[in-house]
């Protein structure tokens, strides 16, 4: 299917995981897909609430199933904001925490 197909044209897979019992559920699928393809993958957690116990608990049982990336991405009204502009985060608040947080997984992936 389609994950399987971004995953097959990936050097690097970042699996974007909300700190929720039901997301953490679900990847274990993502990440058996990333194995099998022996491709590189890490876990972004986003959609996250700073200093909650939900996303400290979500890194703690993602670390133990693979790699975890950093940045998290919390949440913030910024993000939202973008929706129909075209535009990224870090062209509507470039100098917002949210901006540094996307630059960071960007900066994972080698995008820049």
């Amino acid at each position: 299917g389609d994950v399987q197909m971004c995953i097959d044209a990936a050097d690097l897979v970042l699996m974007p995981v909300r700190p929720t019992q039901d997301d953490l559920d679900a990847v274990g699928e993502t990440l058996r897909m990333v194995r099998a393809a022996k491709k590189e993958g890490a876990f972004v957690i986003n959609g996250a609430q700073r200093g909650a116990l939900s996303t400290r608990s979500a890194a703690n049982v993602l670390v133990h199933r693979g790699e975890l990336a950093e940045p998290t991405i919390h949440r913030a009204e910024a993000i939202p904001a973008t929706r129909g502009s075209g535009q990224t985060i870090g062209e509507t608040a470039p100098s917002s925490a949210s901006a540094e947080e996307f630059f960071g997984c960007m900066l994972l992936g080698g995008l820049v």
